[in-house]
C-alpha cells in the first residue's frame, strides 16, 4: 500500500502555515513560495538543476 502525504495547494500567507502544522500537513505549495511561472521560463531558471522528488513542493519546517 502507497502512502499521499497530505498537500496544501494556495498557500499565499505565512500563518497558513502554522495552520497547516496544527493539521499535520508538512508539504505545501502556492504563492508564499514562488509565483506562477511559464514552462519556458521554468526551463530557463531550472535547465540543469538538481531537484528532489517533491519538487516544487516545499516541506514544511518543524
Amino acid at each position: 500500500m502507497h502512502y499521499l502525504p497530505p498537500l496544501l495547494h494556495s498557500v499565499a500567507k505565512a500563518l497558513d502555515i502554522i495552520e497547516l502544522r496544527k493539521l499535520g500537513c508538512d508539504l505545501a505549495q502556492g504563492f508564499l513560495f514562488g509565483k506562477p511561472m511559464s514552462a519556458t521560463s521554468v526551463l530557463e531558471r531550472y535547465a540543469g538543476a538538481r531537484v528532489s522528488a517533491d519538487y516544487p513542493m516545499r516541506r514544511l519546517a518543524s
